[in-house]
């Protein structure tokens, strides 16, 4: 079990783990600014960051470590579009989902089978003036 935050004094990027859900690891600090809170999703035998970046970007980044091996952390790549709010994470069949708002407004949506490859945003119907939310 995992958890991300921003940082309250600073705009950094914050997450801990648990192996049991009891006793966390103290706070390590990530690479990467955001003024919203970060996403954290575990899928394909990874664990995920997603966060909204103080220039509007939207930023991924996985781990192909474990709590006990130590953190193995990709940089943090940047995928196409802009987005004013925390993007969002989802799992449905083999595919992980992404979805964000635009900065008009805009619904989009990206997947992937592979964990890092997404296909083109897709805008959905309706506007929201929040952030999606995903679930699986």
């Amino acid at each position: 079990m995992c958890v991300s935050h921003n940082g309250y004094y600073n705009s950094k990027v914050y997450y801990s783990c648990s192996i049991y859900g009891d006793a966390f690891t103290n706070w390590i600090e990530a690479p990467g600014d955001t003024t919203d809170a970060p996403v954290i999703f575990s899928v394909f035998n990874r664990l995920y960051q997603m966060m909204h970046g103080i220039d509007d970007g939207i930023y991924i980044r996985y781990n192909s470590g474990n709590y006990d091996e130590g953190w193995l952390w990709t940089s943090w790549k940047r995928l196409p579009g802009l987005t004013t709010s925390t993007p969002a994470m989802g799992f449905t069949g083999n595919k992980l989902c992404l979805m964000h708002r635009g900065i008009y407004n805009g619904i989009y949506q990206a997947c992937s089978s592979n964990g890092w490859n997404l296909s083109n945003w897709q805008q959905t119907d309706g506007l929201t003036t929040d952030a999606p939310v995903m679930t699986y």
